[in-house]
């Protein structure tokens, strides 16, 4: 038998041996390691009958299917376990640990007010101070949206506070003076969960206004829409609703819409209602507070507008 025929038969030999025990092919690398010298007699005639040897290292089809690694699977909910930092005065974070760093070393004016949003995968969430050059007349809150529990301020570096709610409010109270930056971390653990908001906006100009849903039509069922309201310029804006198109109860227990305003350290409901009737106005005396609506299995409406100034 020729030289060559003989290697390629070695060598189908070998392959069926390592796949039958491994039909997964997790034994790559043990292939690789046994072909290693492994070579070929190329027999070429030039124009005199003459006949030389060509030496060359088998390779195998497609030519990187032995030497890549395993594919990994990915994971939607680990693929957001990557830490981020975010700087911008407010925004939405949806991760399972990040950092805010906020004009850490600079300068912030007085009376500024920021709003982060935090959605994670996990159930509770561990919120830390790491730097701050805060002052005592000012605060840095951190609320759960379910309000499962009270505000909570996180003052002191190394601090912790651990919440039991998949989406976290975090509150910049500015006193009446210009204060220096800061830093802070949080982490999720525990239970994988669903996301419970569905619609977020932060409205940080001095007046706007908003229309939901977005894009018109009707909104879905089980519904959380989040719209913190804080203008970069301080003052106390006061929103207005101009229509209103939700399902209707003596109690507004079905499909709602809550006004939350900032007062004392803490974020106080000011309003609660549904169906077509047009609440009256609210003022943001501290300058934030944000609106809040939720839908539950059925009868849906074409939602609400709002404007603010």
């Amino acid at each position: 038998m020729p030289q060559t025929r003989k290697i390629h038969n070695d060598f189908i030999i070998l392959l069926r041996k390592t796949f039958s025990h491994d039909p997964m092919g997790v034994t790559t690398k043990n292939v690789v390691k046994s072909l290693k010298g492994v070579a070929t007699k190329n027999v070429l005639h030039d124009s005199k009958g003459g006949a030389h040897e060509k030496r060359s290292v088998t390779t195998l089809w497609p030519p990187h299917s032995l030497t890549r690694e395993e594919p990994r699977t990915l994971n939607p909910c680990l693929e957001v376990r990557r830490k981020i930092n975010v700087t911008t005065c407010g925004g939405f974070v949806n991760a399972s640990s990040a950092s805010i760093e906020f004009q850490l070393g600079g300068s912030i004016r007085a009376d500024m007010r920021c709003v982060w949003i935090v959605q994670a995968p996990s159930s509770a969430q561990r919120f830390s101070l790491v730097a701050s050059g805060l002052k005592e007349t000012d605060g840095l809150y951190v609320t759960p949206l379910a309000r499962a529990a009270p505000t909570q301020k996180l003052g002191t570096l190394g601090q912790n506070i651990i919440l039991q709610s998949k989406s976290v409010l975090i509150t910049l109270i500015v006193g009446h003076a210009p204060t220096l930056g800061f830093k802070m971390e949080y982490y999720a653990s525990g239970s994988n969960v669903n996301p419970d908001i569905t619609g977020v906006e932060i409205l940080t100009t001095a007046k706007g206004n908003l229309t939901y849903p977005r894009n018109g039509g009707i909104y879905r069922p089980y519904e959380t829409a989040v719209f913190p309201i804080a203008p970069s310029v301080p003052g106390q804006p006061t929103i207005r609703f101009t229509r209103m198109d939700l399902e209707s109860d003596s109690l507004c227990a079905y499909d709602w819409i809550r006004i939350y305003n900032w007062f004392e350290d803490d974020y106080r409901q000011v309003a609660r209602f549904c169906g077509n009737t047009i609440p009256t106005s609210a003022t943001f005396q501290d300058g934030v507070g944000f609106v809040l609506f939720s839908s539950d299995s059925s009868v849906f409406k074409t939602g609400f507008d709002f404007q603010y100034e």
